[in-house]
């Protein structure tokens, strides 16, 4: 079974007076994800890309077709079923400054992972655990945590989004251009 799949997956975007119009933003999208593969999508700006990666996370829904992970619907998951399932998929988008609430602490965001999908883990092991993860992405524990989002560069905020999902039990992550604001020395790093 593959591990994500779509079936003539179509978006499309009401436009006009009293939304009449339909814009396609996606159209038959058919792909298939094996654990372990890495998937690429490249198309120009305006593609549809983006959209495909909301779709698979159901932060937007489809106007037709069908998204399956591990075998499950996607569009069928609700309330602790799709709770659940963010513990094994997880979105890292283009823009960071948009994921944070300016009024916490990059520490609370960690903290809010750790009760939400994790709350077993030891507040010792936890803390172990997420600067090893932070080290992971080139950053140093002390350098970010206890800081506001706007206390830190575009660079350090992509790496923490990038961080947190990988303090998850990942099977899959979205990655929609993450590499896009760090600096050339850090990419390669990153992607590996």
């Amino acid at each position: 079974m593959s591990m994500l799949k779509l079936e003539k997956i179509t978006k499309f975007y009401r436009s006009g007076v009293f939304g009449r119009a339909a814009m396609p933003a996606v159209s038959d999208i058919d792909l298939t994800v094996e654990p372990g593969q890495i998937v690429s999508l490249v198309g120009e700006s305006g593609s549809g890309k983006t959209t495909v990666g909301r779709m698979i996370l159901k932060l937007i829904s489809t106007s037709s077709g069908r998204i399956l992970f591990d075998g499950e619907a996607v569009s069928l998951l609700k309330g602790k079923a799709l709770h659940a399932s963010y513990q094994h998929v997880q979105g890292v988008f283009q823009d960071p400054f948009s994921a944070y609430n300016p009024i916490f602490k990059i520490d609370r965001v960690f903290e809010s992972i750790r009760r939400a999908f994790l709350p077993e883990i030891s507040a010792d092991e936890w803390r172990t655990r997420l600067e090893n993860t932070l080290e992971t992405v080139g950053l140093r524990a002390p350098a970010v945590l206890g800081k506001y989002p706007h206390q830190l560069s575009g660079g350090q905020l992509q790496r923490l989004l990038i961080a947190r999902a990988l303090m998850l039990d990942l099977k899959l992550l979205v990655a929609d251009e993450v590499i896009s604001m760090l600096d050339a020395s850090l990419r390669i790093d990153i992607l590996n």
